[in-house]
């Protein structure tokens, strides 16, 4: 056992190492680039999504047969420690939805002329001809410091109507963070088209749990969006993992010891 001098040095030490800030690396919290999901190999239909259905109440979209992943698969997204996904559909035009086959979920889109940001593929949502909503799975961020979101995203190059529109934002117990909102400056010119823009956000320091959401509204198969790419990142980890909590304990046990005689 060390001695109660060394004990206080090492402790020291170990609590530097383990509060010093790192500016160069971010620290992992989570995220997906989809890799770890099955490639579409077909059009996806849903016939619930239809112009009858309730604008108040979300049409769940389920992962078909095809196979077609559109809400993350546990084998796949969870055993691979990826974050997990779903998504759901609403009647917001009073048309009908996703009926005729289009283009949703995790696919390799071939006409890209530029690499993916993260892998070979990523998520797709086309033609919804209604709101399509994809909400990732919520995140605990408490004991980080400096945590940041960030998405990349792509938007086919086309003219956009007025009723098109794209959100993504971090929900946060402690307040909403947009990534991105164009529902009133409309998507024409608030961003880049026909490549990937990477969007980041920094939650607000009293955060401890955050979910990433992607709502976009549009109602033509040109009017295409893939995102990649998704990170939830701190510049400090706050709290002591578990095992150097324990070192830490250790090593001031002797002290403690001592001080007690």
């Amino acid at each position: 056992m060390p001695g109660p001098r060394i004990s206080i040095i090492l402790a020291g030490l170990l609590t530097w190492l383990l509060f010093a800030p790192t500016p160069s690396h971010a620290i992992w919290i989570a995220g997906t680039s989809f890799e770890h999901e099955a490639l579409a190999e077909d059009v996806y239909s849903n016939a619930a999504t239809v112009a009858t259905a309730d604008p108040a109440v979300p049409v769940p979209l389920p992962n078909s047969e095809t196979p077609l992943v559109i809400t993350n698969s546990t084998a796949a997204s969870d055993a691979a420690g990826d974050l997990g996904f779903s998504a759901a559909w609403f009647n917001t035009r009073n048309l009908n939805g996703v009926t005729e086959g289009d283009r949703l979920g995790v696919r390799q889109e071939t006409f890209l002329t530029q690499p993916y940001p993260d892998g070979d593929r990523g998520y797709t949502i086309s033609d919804g001809e209604g709101l399509i909503v994809l909400t990732f799975d919520p995140v605990d961020v408490s004991g980080y410091a400096d945590v940041t979101v960030s998405v990349t995203a792509f938007l086919f190059t086309t003219d956009y109507e007025p009723e098109d529109s794209l959100v993504i934002e971090a929900q946060t117990d402690a307040g909403t963070v947009a990534l991105i909102d164009t529902t009133t400056t409309g998507i024409e010119g608030s961003i880049a088209e026909g490549t990937f823009v990477p969007l980041t956000a920094a939650l607000p320091e009293a955060a401890t749990s955050v979910q990433v959401v992607v709502a976009y509204e549009s109602n033509l198969l040109i009017e295409l969006l893939m995102v990649d790419d998704i990170r939830i990142e701190a510049g400090t980890r706050v709290l002591p993992e578990p095992a150097t909590s324990a070192a830490l304990a250790w090593l001031a046990w002797p002290t403690r010891r001592r001080r007690r005689r």
